[in-house]
């Protein structure tokens, strides 16, 4: 089997590991506005000097900026979209707390849930009254993902189930890809909380079925 640093195996497919947010790649390209005032402190035009290599300090040495460059036709680690985890976990995070702050906002004088049916005010906030709205968010993210916690403060666990496969009819190499063949959602309604795609399970060998009976021989 053939193992490169582009293969699967070291890295696996955006679309099943990485959240995809809708429209975030435009918004991040199409927002940079070059100063008028040329301040080579501007963070800005550093980052268009060094993604472009040109400068805006005019000289036989180096090719000059012109602030008409597209951000959309070259590749910037300040405006890789590919690794979203930590950008999508951070909004989660930020709408939790918006959410929250808007219940207790919403809260009516004498209807609250704390002592003597009393509201917590943006002024005169504390910890623990957030944290009794944060328990209680409910609410879909962009992604169409529910968001709320249980009894115990923790987000619903999911998790997709990913099945290794090589394909040996059109990959002579044997290179392995990877497949989604079910999920698990601790937040879904019972019966749909683990979710297995059977049919389009590849077992050791490249069998369409298990090699065991029961569940006792994967003990034996």
């Amino acid at each position: 089997m053939q193992v490169t640093d582009n293969d699967p195996l070291m890295k696996l497919p955006e679309k099943i590991t990485r959240p995809l947010i809708k429209n975030f790649t435009e918004h991040q390209t199409d927002k940079f506005h070059i100063p008028q005032r040329r301040d080579q402190k501007d963070i800005i035009l550093q980052l268009w000097e060094v993604t472009f290599n040109c400068s805006w300090v005019i000289d036989d040495a180096s090719t000059p900026c012109t602030g008409e460059e597209d951000l959309q036709d070259v590749y910037s680690p300040f405006t890789d979209v590919s690794q979203l985890r930590v950008t999508y976990s951070t909004y989660l995070a930020i709408y939790v707390v918006v959410h929250a702050l808007h219940d207790l906002q919403a809260c009516k004088p004498m209807h609250g849930p704390f002592s003597n049916a009393s509201c917590g005010t943006i002024k005169s906030l504390q910890p623990w009254q957030v944290l009794y709205y944060l328990r209680k968010v409910n609410f879909q993210s962009i992604l169409g993902e529910a968001m709320s916690f249980d009894q115990n403060g923790d987000p619903p666990a999911v998790f997709q189930l990913i099945n290794w496969q090589r394909n040996e009819e059109n990959d002579v190499n044997g290179v392995v890809h990877f497949k989604k063949v079910g999920g698990y959602n601790s937040g879904a309604s019972p019966g749909h909380v683990l979710q297995v795609d059977a049919d389009h399970l590849v077992w050791a060998g490249g069998k369409r079925k298990a090699g065991f009976n029961n569940t006792a021989q994967l003990y034996d």
